[in-house]
Formats: structure tokens, C-alpha cells, sequence
């Protein structure tokens, strides 16, 4: 049995850098408030809630406090939430990943300027909220190439995209809007790297072994989105969260496994579903 791990895995930088910055404000500030979960994990989550992190979901249930702090989770916030805590001098630890960030001002530099700015994305993640609230609620979401049923009429169209979305479906958008009148100068490809990496690698690996697992929150976006790519070229694929739920009959029959992590999946997690995976191939029947 052959276990082949894509890379890049475990953190992306964002991440990493995210869960850093909660980790040294635990240790300067008495009290950290996160607006919503910092990253989609599970594990992490809940292992910063331990260390004194305190995840909410209204602006309102956080008391201001000269000790105390707001983190900024890793997807970002719209200018709304920044200018609240602003307001309320509230201090912020900003964690919005850098890719976003750039993101973030593409939407608001194009939208300042009258452009109409499309995003390929989720419009109920919070990354996309954010990047709504930065073009100053203008911009329009694309879902999918299904969405693409309208002509652009005017050269101030910029195509965008959500950081973690399938580098393959952004293409397939942007084609099918270039034929509708988009200047392809004016398309930005704004996928992250490391995302994009990890998909193009998991999509050549997967046809080329018996069983593919996908480790990360059923939560992610990118994790998501890696498991679908898995699907489409191995159809014994499986998105996996917890060691419970690795499928052992599948393991024990394979002999060629490829592994995928989401960019918020910890590096012990691999170690220990790469561990328990061969313990399973030892047992046998």
C-alpha cells in the first residue's frame, strides 16, 4: 500500500499567520473577542477556545475594554465591522489573510472608480460579504456558469474571485464572459496560490490511485472544493474530519491512496490519518 500526500498540506500562510497573531494577543490582551471562527477547522477552533478566546457572532455581546481586543477572523470583514470597532475604540488584531486583503482593495479601488465588479464566489461566505461590503454593496455575486446568462455592456466590468474557489470553474466563468463583452485585461485571477496548487496537484493524483481522502472541515470552502476535484477523477473519494470517519473497508482494499489537505487542516491531523491509515492496511479483513 502506497499513501501519496499532495502538497503544499496542513496550514496555508494565512492560517498560520492567523492562529500566530490570536496566539500572541492571548498572551498582551485580558480578554479576545473573534468575530466569528477564525479559520474552518474545527480542532484549531476549539483548541483556541481553551487558551481563552471568545468566538461571537453579534458586534453587540463584545465589551469594550482597554485589555481587551477584537481579532478580525482570516476570511475578513466588511468596512462596516472595522468602522464599529473604530467607533467604539475597540482595539483590532486584524487576521484577514493577506491574499483577501488584496482582494479586498481590487473591489474597492474598481468600484471608487464606477466599475462594475463581478465576483466568482460564495455570497454566503463571509470572505464574499466581505468583498460586497468593500465595493460599497455594488458588486455581484457569481455562483456559477449558470449565472453568466447576461451581456456586459460597458468596458468598467472586472471579473474576481473569491480566494479558495476551483481554478478550473473561475476559467470556464471567465471564458463564457469574454464572449458576453468582458475585456479579458480587465479578469484577475485572485484564487490564492497555495489553493491553486493544491487543486492542480490533487487533480492529477486522483486518477492515478485506488482511493483518495480529503481532510478538513465539512465547513471549508477549500476543502470543499478540493473534494469535488477528488470526486470527478476517483470516485472513491472521501472528505474526512475526524479519524472516525475514515472508511476502513475502502483502505483496506487499496493499494495506491492519495491524501489531500484543505488549507486550514492541521499537520497532525495528516499524521495521525496517515498512521491510523496503515494501522487499518496491517489488520487486513
Amino acid at each position: 500500500m502506497k499513501i501519496d500526500v499532495v502538497q503544499p498540506c496542513g496550514f496555508c500562510a494565512g492560517v498560520r499567520r492567523a492562529i500566530d497573531l490570536v496566539k500572541t494577543a492571548l498572551n498582551k490582551y485580558e480578554q479576545i473577542y473573534c468575530f466569528g471562527e477564525l479559520i474552518h477547522n474545527e480542532q484549531v477552533t476549539n483548541d483556541l477556545l481553551k487558551e481563552g478566546l471568545f468566538v461571537v457572532k453579534d458586534l453587540s455581546a463584545i465589551k469594550p475594554h482597554p485589555s481587551s481586543a477584537v481579532v478580525i477572523r482570516s476570511h475578513g470583514a466588511t468596512p462596516l465591522v472595522y468602522e464599529f470597532l473604530k467607533n467604539n475604540n475597540i482595539n483590532i488584531i486584524d487576521a484577514t489573510c493577506p491574499i483577501v486583503k488584496r482582494i479586498q482593495m481590487l473591489s474597492s479601488e474598481f468600484s471608487v472608480k464606477g466599475y462594475k465588479v463581478l465576483i466568482f464566489g460564495d455570497k454566503n461566505h463571509e470572505e464574499v460579504k466581505s468583498l460586497i461590503g468593500f465595493s460599497h454593496e455594488k458588486a455581484v455575486v457569481i455562483n456559477s456558469i449558470d449565472d453568466v446568462n447576461f451581456d456586459i455592456k460597458s468596458e468598467k466590468t472586472i471579473l474576481i474571485s473569491q480566494s479558495t474557489k476551483d481554478e478550473t470553474k473561475l476559467f470556464q466563468i471567465r471564458d463564457a464572459l469574454l464572449k458576453r463583452g468582458l475585456l479579458e485585461s480587465n479578469f484577475y485571477n485572485t484564487i490564492c496560490s497555495d489553493i491553486k496548487t493544491r487543486q492542480r496537484s490533487l487533480s492529477s493524483l486522483a486518477g492515478r490511485v485506488d482511493l483518495v481522502l480529503i481532510l478538513g472541515s465539512k465547513n471549508s470552502a477549500n476543502t470543499g472544493n478540493l473534494y469535488a476535484i477528488a470526486r470527478e477523477k476517483c470516485v472513491k473519494s472521501f472528505l474526512v474530519s475526524r479519524l472516525i470517519e475514515l472508511p476502513g473497508k475502502e483502505i483496506k482494499q487499496a493499494e495506491k491512496i492519495g491524501v489531500a489537505t484543505g488549507a486550514s487542516t492541521p499537520y497532525n491531523f495528516l499524521i495521525s490519518v496517515k498512521r491510523e491509515v496503515k494501522n487499518l492496511f496491517k489488520r487486513g479483513d
